[in-house]
């Protein structure tokens, strides 16, 4: 095993894989080697093989919320949402980094064309910078345009120097003003 973790990190990836798939032959049941074949086998883009092996490393070791956490990533990747969904959740079961985890949730529902359940979901950690960006990309992306500069209004009032809030409501006060200006024109 220790050889084909370092073929890996000497950045030689089919030793490594080849070294991890007799691992696998010797003890099928053994999670470790599974779950690194399966994160070399997503850095060079096998994305089915990979999800094989998460799931093969978590039938093992059913409590290893990092193995859950990369199956819900690469699923997710793949396009199947709502199995990456069900990753997502088990893997904030088990502890995995809150903030990653709940973000995997909400692109998950998101590709469902859940959004507002995504934004329910990560509302209330709206203090998390990473997570109000993402609350912030929603509404630009989903959103009415008068919804949005409220939710942006909103977090001005909660946090004044949020910059990034700032920056999008001037100009959707923009948009908004130019599109008053052209009807007017258009009028006379």
């Amino acid at each position: 095993y220790w050889d084909a973790v370092l073929a890996a990190r000497e950045k030689r990836p089919e030793d490594a894989i080849a070294g991890l798939e007799r691992c696998i032959l010797i003890a099928p049941d053994a999670p470790a080697p599974q779950f690194t074949l399966a994160k070399l086998l997503v850095q060079h883009g096998a994305l089915d093989r990979a999800a094989g092996h998460f799931e093969a490393s978590i039938q093992a070791a059913p409590d290893n919320a990092q193995a859950w956490l990369a199956l819900a990533q690469t699923r997710l990747r793949l396009g199947h949402a709502s199995r990456a969904e069900r990753a997502f959740t088990a893997a904030l079961e088990l502890g995995a980094p809150h903030t990653e985890a709940l973000i995997g949730v909400a692109h998950s529902l998101e590709a469902q064309t859940r959004w507002q359940a995504a934004f329910t979901l990560l509302e209330p950690h709206h203090n998390d910078p990473s997570i109000d960006s993402q609350l912030i990309r929603l509404m630009v992306q989903h959103a009415a345009p008068e919804q949005t500069k409220m939710y942006l209004a909103q977090i001005l009032i909660r946090t004044p120097a949020h910059v990034q809030a700032a920056h999008l409501l001037g100009g959707l006060e923009l948009s908004a003003q130019s599109a008053r200006a052209s009807d007017a024109y258009v009028r006379e």
